[in-house]
């Protein structure tokens, strides 16, 4: 083979080279929007609850409050209320603060507490109320007792 022919199907081959690799590129920048589109569609049909709102019916059911009362009174559409309680929309915490507010229960409370616990801690706290001293120091060395703490912090 001469130098001629030589630099000619050395061209070629860079020019298939380059060929095959920007097909590959636009084969892969296909795949990836492919992906980025099933990812996107997947999540928007995935059944999910937003973590901490599973009690917001059972809050609103306690109150005795429907989910058109209890958006009026937290400042939000019924809509709002109904996706959270199923878990179709994520949530905003101004969203949450407003619908603890008009629960009459904190923001902790709400993401974190169900209804049966707060009927717990009432009547903890009712006893204790009505306690007298003596029995308060008494409960509250019983409570240290049993939860191991004698009084001094856990690190």
């Amino acid at each position: 083979m001469h130098a001629t022919d030589l630099r000619a199907a050395y061209n070629r081959v860079k020019q298939n080279l380059r060929a095959v690799c920007l097909l590959f590129y636009r084969v892969l920048v296909h795949i990836a929007y492919m992906m980025f589109e099933i990812g996107i569609h997947a999540l928007s049909r995935r059944p999910t609850r937003p973590p901490g709102l599973k009690n917001l019916k059972l809050w609103r059911v306690k109150r005795g409050l429907s989910q058109i009362t209890l958006a009026k009174l937290a400042g939000t559409t019924h809509a709002t209320v109904s996706r959270l309680e199923t878990g179709a929309t994520d949530y905003k915490p101004e969203t949450v603060r407003k619908l603890a507010t008009a629960l009459n229960i904190s923001f902790e409370e709400l993401i974190s507490m169900s209804p049966d616990q707060e009927d717990e801690r009432s009547e903890f706290i009712d006893l204790l109320k009505n306690a007298t001293p003596e029995e308060r120091r008494r409960a509250l060395r019983i409570l240290r007792s049993a939860l191991d703490l004698n009084g001094t912090e856990k690190n």
